[in-house]
């Protein structure tokens, strides 16, 4: 059995939508936006006891980042946000693409990828 959740976050210009699916064995989220949607990374973290502290789960995580695409900066942080805490692989597909980026553009993405990791927890645990 799995769970799907959709939504979104932010409008007009800046929204990003994004996909969860949820089974007994991970987590599979996809985030697109902007003025094309498109594969621009994936990333997969595995939950392990953190390296500072071994009471604490963070994440390995790898990347796959499609030649030419930027995706990866926010590809990871959000993988490693998901399966640290939920303690199950999490596999991040992203793509992001704004013609005529600007760098508050780029910035905006960061927060908003992360708030909708965010929000994806949060409807986890309802």
């Amino acid at each position: 059995m799995h769970r799907v959740i959709t939504g979104h976050v932010g409008d007009g210009r800046r929204r990003l939508d994004y996909t969860a699916v949820a089974t007994e064995g991970g987590l599979t989220v996809t985030l697109t936006g902007g003025d094309r949607a498109h594969v621009g990374a994936v990333a997969v973290a595995q939950p392990r006891p953190s390296l500072k502290d071994p009471r604490r789960t963070s994440a390995s995580t790898s990347v796959i980042t499609v030649v030419g695409h930027q995706d990866d900066e926010v590809a990871r942080p959000l993988a490693h946000l998901l399966a640290a805490n939920t303690g199950q692989p999490a596999a991040v597909s992203i793509g992001i693409h704004w013609d005529d980026c600007t760098a508050d553009d780029i910035e905006a993405s960061r927060a908003m990828v992360m708030e909708a990791g965010r929000a994806v927890l949060s409807a986890l645990k309802s």
